[in-house]
């Protein structure tokens, strides 16, 4: 196991908070559920397909970029 990946969670709990930016906004914004960025922000729900489009439209990267946080992690922690 590596100490090197982190739940993509803490990844955009950090971007929230630099870019000043609530989990509600963010949702109302993507159309993601308000439920599904909390839940992923408290790295207890993983990024899926939906998400990674929201995230990737929001912050101007790439859907995939989002799954391959995940898949890093998820390959790191189980």
């Amino acid at each position: 196991m590596s100490d090197n990946s982190f739940h993509p969670g803490e990844y955009l709990q950090e971007l929230l908070v630099w870019q000043n930016t609530s989990p509600a906004d963010l949702a109302r914004i993507t159309g993601v559920p308000e439920t599904s960025i909390v839940a992923v922000t408290r790295q207890r729900r993983s990024v899926d397909a939906e998400l990674s489009r929201g995230l990737a439209e929001y912050f101007g990267n790439s859907p995939q970029y989002w799954l391959d946080l995940q898949q890093s992690y998820d390959r790191d922690h189980d």
